[in-house]
């Protein structure tokens, strides 16, 4: 098999393995992704203090992290 990026991205499901494996580490025994269609529900971010703040979504074919409203923001 060639490695190439769509065979990566078939393989971790559009880079979702990828997102689960990193978050499992910080959270481990715990659910870190729970998807809807082509959405997660919103989940602790181990990069801002395990706040709820990390929202993957399949873009394009590609698992992205993308930007939620900040909570000091009026």
């Amino acid at each position: 098999m060639q490695l190439n990026q769509k065979t990566i991205l078939w393989d971790t499901h559009y880079g979702l393995k990828i997102y689960a494996f990193i978050l499992r580490g910080y959270n481990p025994g715990e659910t870190v992704l729970s998807m809807t269609g082509n959405e997660a529900a919103p989940t602790k971010n181990p990069f801002n203090d395990n706040k709820q703040t990390l929202h993957v979504k399949i873009v394009d074919n590609r698992a992205q992290n993308m930007k939620m409203p900040s909570e000091t923001c009026i």
